[in-house]
């Protein structure tokens, strides 16, 4: 029977990311100032949405994990990947607006570089969400195996 490899990101660096956006929403929703949010949003609606987003991440991750079909995770993922990418984008625009493209350039990079990952990410969990429904579709049972480690092999 062949397994289907879902490319879930259950590794550290998903922790890692997902834990980073929790972590910035945090720290804006405690009072940090930005000037460049300032300028054009509502600070505390990026750090909530930030927030929420990196929690909402984690959370989906780890339900994917540890779920016999792990659709609903990859589902809640995508959700918490959109919201991260759109405020994301949000910031690197802000960015770009107040400073200028000359002079916020790491800032920019940084930001804008999240934000296409995350674009790269949706596109991934569709795939994935595609692929799951197909084989479950053929009753075949899904693999929930990451790109991390070695796919389970039945003799």
């Amino acid at each position: 029977m062949n397994t289907l490899t879902l490319t879930t990101p259950t590794h550290a660096f998903a922790y890692g990311v997902y834990g980073k956006q929790a972590g910035f929403g945090l720290f804006l929703l405690l009072g940090a100032t930005v000037r460049s949010l300032q300028e054009f949003v509502f600070v505390p609606v990026v750090g909530l949405a930030l927030l929420l987003g990196g929690l909402t991440g984690l959370f989906a991750i780890t339900v994917a994990q540890r779920m016999v079909n792990p659709e609903p995770g990859l589902r809640l993922e995508s959700v918490a990947v959109i919201v991260l990418g759109l405020t994301n984008a949000g910031l690197a625009l802000s960015v770009w607006i107040t400073f200028g493209p000359g002079v916020a350039v790491m800032a920019l990079t940084y930001v804008g570089g999240v934000a296409l990952s995350c674009a790269g990410r949706v596109r991934q969990i569709r795939r994935d969400r595609a692929r799951l429904r197909a084989a479950l579709a053929q009753a075949q049972p899904a693999d929930d195996a990451t790109l991390a480690e070695p796919p389970n092999i039945e003799n």
